[in-house]
């Protein structure tokens, strides 16, 4: 795919074949069960050939078109019907780079998070939440004098290196 991240327009054409497709199956269903009804309504026995073929090709057609419209959208690797990771990302760019805007639109930028917590001190947090807890302990009784101070020596030889 190119470096612009547009979509193909075969895989365009893919996915708006695939929703004509969707729309005259769905149109193939409704129109037999309405046959089917109409027979029954006016006392008629309706003919089984003329519900039950047009439904089974409107389904054919509905579920056709939406792998269509699937492939069209997402491309065979990213729609599941071709497993190479590699071209499932490249085919899939568009909607990830899309997905990431609507993140910066919403005010929500991952890059900048990162960022800022890769740029403290990895010890810190560890260190002072370490001490907090090594000071509540002593402080409930549960470490002796002794036992608080060594902890304590050993938390800031670490901080050390």
């Amino acid at each position: 795919m190119k470096d612009d991240c547009r979509i193909s327009e075969s895989r365009k054409a893919a996915y708006s074949f695939g929703l004509v497709m969707i729309v005259t199956g769905v149109l193939f269903c409704f129109g037999a069960i309405a046959y089917g009804m109409l027979s029954v309504a006016t006392r008629n026995f309706p003919n089984v050939v003329m519900v039950f073929l047009p439904f089974l090709i409107g389904m054919g057609l509905f579920i056709g078109g939406g792998v269509l419209r699937s492939i069209g959208a997402r491309g065979i690797a990213g729609s599941g019907l071709k497993l190479d990771p590699e071209e499932a990302r490249e085919d899939l760019k568009p909607w990830s780079r899309m997905a990431g805007g609507m993140l910066k639109d919403a005010g929500i930028d991952l890059g900048r998070e990162k960022s800022a917590s890769t740029s403290a001190p990895a010890l810190e947090p560890d260190f002072e939440e370490k001490l907090r807890k090594l000071h509540r302990l002593h402080s409930e009784g549960i470490l002796t004098d002794q036992e608080y101070a060594d902890q304590k020596a050993a938390v800031l030889a670490a901080m050390k290196k």
